[in-house]
């Protein structure tokens, strides 16, 4: 299935400013990748329209368009106008799928630039800031908490959720982690059991730090590097093979390398046993979001998410999650020892 994206905009009588957003989707259609297939649109004062950048899509042979609105709530355009004219495409191009994306503030990213711009602004002076590593990590606690409360996330889930947020300071995790029905359960049950944990990179392992269970990364293993150079692929995918025997039952760590958390999925395929666990967060513009949208949608026990952020810190704050877990009561977690 070939996908055409067009973002729509609202559209501007003024010149200057129709050109400003026209310069901005020109830079989003390069970062994407695809200037062909990414395109803008105005749904008023300005031309191509919707109808018309459909038109160029269908003659690319797209047979998938997602519209992306640049509105920033769900007014009469997006409740009615918008709706209306999709389905008279619906109608003219009956081979082609369309989608509508929600407006730019229902996501996360939104909101953060908000406070981003704005934090400084609040009359906090470093002077009211605490000091001490355990004050700073107690209010760092409550600003997650204010806004994870509003999810209503079970104690389990909100442990992991405020800890990979407060390793990123990235509150998209909100939107884009998934966690496996089972995921939780699973790796209380494996470090409670002693199982090992198996990192793609060395920083992955340094960030475990909750937990003395066995962490093993052999990235670096000469027998690993030189069946990387001998197979032309990463040496962190020449590492999950040189571990195949080990993987059967432990928490599988990736934080780095979408190429490790690919052939994973791949021996799995092959008839090597599962992880217990796998938390498959690797960050990049290569790989990454489709290697992590694969885990997802294969069905193993799991801790991921879907975007292109991820990383070592991210990886590491799941398993110290769940490390931290595995010695308190869930009624307790939410209220954590000191120093946790």
């Amino acid at each position: 299935m070939k996908t055409g994206i067009i973002i729509l905009s609202h559209g501007s009588r003024d010149e200057a400013a129709e050109n400003s957003f026209n310069r901005l989707m020109q830079r989003i259609a390069l970062r994407l990748g695809s200037t062909d297939t990414v395109l803008s649109a105005a749904m008023q004062y300005n031309k191509p329209g919707i109808f018309a950048r459909t038109e160029e899509l269908q003659k690319q042979g797209v047979t998938s368009i997602v519209i992306f609105p640049w509105f920033l709530h769900c007014g009469i355009h997006l409740q009615k106008d918008i709706p209306a004219i999709i389905n008279e495409c619906r109608n003219r191009y009956p081979g082609i799928d369309f989608t509508l994306l929600p407006p730019l503030g229902n996501y996360i990213r939104m909101e953060d630039a908000v406070v981003e711009q704005l934090s400084p602004l609040t009359g906090n002076g470093l002077s009211k800031l605490p000091v001490t590593g355990s004050a700073i990590e107690e209010l760092s606690h409550r600003i997650i908490d204010r806004r994870l409360d509003s999810e209503k996330l079970p104690p389990e889930k909100h442990a992991v959720y405020r800890r990979i947020i407060h390793s990123t300071a990235d509150f998209s995790f909100i939107d884009s982690l998934r966690i496996h029905d089972n995921a939780i359960e699973a790796g209380i049950k494996a470090l409670r059991q002693g199982a090992p944990i198996i990192c793609d990179v060395y920083m992955v392992a340094a960030g475990i730090t909750r937990t003395a269970k066995e962490k093993i990364c052999c990235i670096n293993d000469p027998q690993v590097i030189n069946r990387a150079k001998e197979e032309g692929c990463t040496r962190a995918a020449a590492a999950v093979i040189h571990l195949a025997d080990r993987i059967a039952g432990s928490i599988f760590v990736v934080g780095n390398a979408p190429t490790a958390l690919w052939k994973l999925m791949e021996i799995i395929q092959n008839g090597c046993r599962a992880p217990a666990l796998i938390v498959g967060l690797p960050v990049g513009f290569v790989g990454a979001h489709e290697s992590k949208t694969a885990l997802w949608k294969s069905g193993l026990c799991c801790i991921t998410n879907e975007s292109p952020r991820g990383g070592s810190p991210a990886a590491a704050a799941a398993v110290n999650a769940l490390a931290l877990l595995a010695k308190q009561n869930i009624q307790d977690v939410k209220n954590p020892v000191p120093g946790a």
